[in-house]
């Protein structure tokens, strides 16, 4: 004869199966934000997506993108995309993301070996396109951004300026000259 459960005995073997189940799941490992979250971060007015596209070198990062040197803007079957260069020691290694505009200045990436994604908000640009301050609001990342590898200091310390004022720690940035 089987014994049949009932009442607090199903609760307690769905519980238990739980418990099992639960032990099996493996939560994704944690980014850490480098952002204050109440403080404002917003997209710049200056927007202009046409202007973003093409070549940027990172000229500062956060940890977890200190090996990212370059950026680039582009249109790829009709999507916005990014193609990130990475120093892999032995060369650059280029990692498309494509993505999808949220509203005009931002936008959510997802590269094409992976499923993380990115939310990547335009938060400043200069006048003449040449320097941009980037980032996301759960603070994961921030970049700036520069069409040159060296100099324009003034804009570069505009573009720190202005991230610190939407919240983010740069006191880990990795910067290059």
């Amino acid at each position: 004869m089987i014994a049949s459960v009932s009442g607090w005995g199903k609760r307690a073997v769905w519980m238990g199966a739980m418990c099992v189940l639960s032990a099996c799941a493996v939560p994704p490992p944690e980014t850490p934000s480098f952002r204050t979250q109440s403080a404002p971060i917003g997209v710049t007015t200056r927007f202009d997506g046409d202007r973003m596209s093409g070549d940027w070198f990172v000229r500062g990062a956060l940890p977890g993108d200190e090996t990212v040197q370059a950026v680039n803007f582009i249109t790829l079957d009709a999507l916005p995309t990014m193609v990130v260069s990475t120093n892999e020691g032995n060369g650059l290694r280029k990692t498309v993301w494509r993505g999808r505009e949220r509203q005009s200045g931002r936008y959510e990436f997802r590269p094409d070996e992976g499923t993380v994604s990115r939310d990547l908000v335009v938060i400043w640009v200069d006048q003449g396109f040449r320097t941009a301050a980037i980032g996301d609001p759960a603070g994961r990342f921030a970049w700036v951004l520069d069409r040159a590898p060296t100099g324009g200091a003034d804009r570069i310390t505009a573009a720190r300026k202005v991230l610190v004022f939407s919240g983010f720690d740069l006191s880990k940035m990795v910067t290059r000259p």
